[in-house]
């Protein structure tokens, strides 16, 4: 630090901070519209219960929808959310913007296609995924094939 002025010590300081600050805020605001989200889920499931109550029909959708659901919450929001942040930070850190863009890019294009496979994937088995989460449907031709239709519906879910 000899020979160095006190500004250009403190400017990585203050640029780390900076980064930091909008990291955090970035953060916040996925936080907030998570939040948002949940309370919106309730308010679905709140009028979902009053309008239809318990019948085969809403099942049918109940179960539907927790499939993708499901799926969705094993793919998107563990594994990326906590992988790909610290990673995209500390490159963009070490290696720059431009580097840091073309891990985004990288990323977000095997995401695509991942996300188009997972979602095929669970329109054709959508069959199976009902038998194995919801079997004694099969009781009841009329709700197991609902439930396999709205589920093929609902698929597509994961993707957008």
């Amino acid at each position: 630090m000899e020979g160095q002025g006190i500004d250009e010590v403190r400017a990585p300081v203050d640029a780390h901070a900076a980064e930091a600050g909008k990291i955090t805020r970035g953060a916040g605001v996925v936080a907030f519209f998570t939040s948002i989200s949940r309370v919106a889920g309730l308010a679905r499931d709140l009028v979902m219960s009053h309008l239809f109550g318990a019948t085969a029909i809403s099942d049918a959708f109940n179960v539907a929808f927790v499939i993708p659901n499901m799926m969705r919450r094993f793919v998107a929001e563990g594994a990326l959310t906590v992988s790909f942040i610290p990673v995209y930070t500390e490159v963009r850190h070490k290696q720059g913007d431009d580097k840091a863009k073309d891990f985004y890019r990288a990323t977000l294009g095997l995401l695509l296609i991942l996300l188009v496979l997972l979602t095929l994937g669970g329109v054709l088995a959508a069959r199976p995924m009902v038998y194995a989460l919801a079997s004694g449907f099969a009781e009841d031709p009329q709700k197991y094939e609902l439930t396999i239709s709205l589920t093929r519906w609902m698929f597509p879910y994961i993707f957008f």
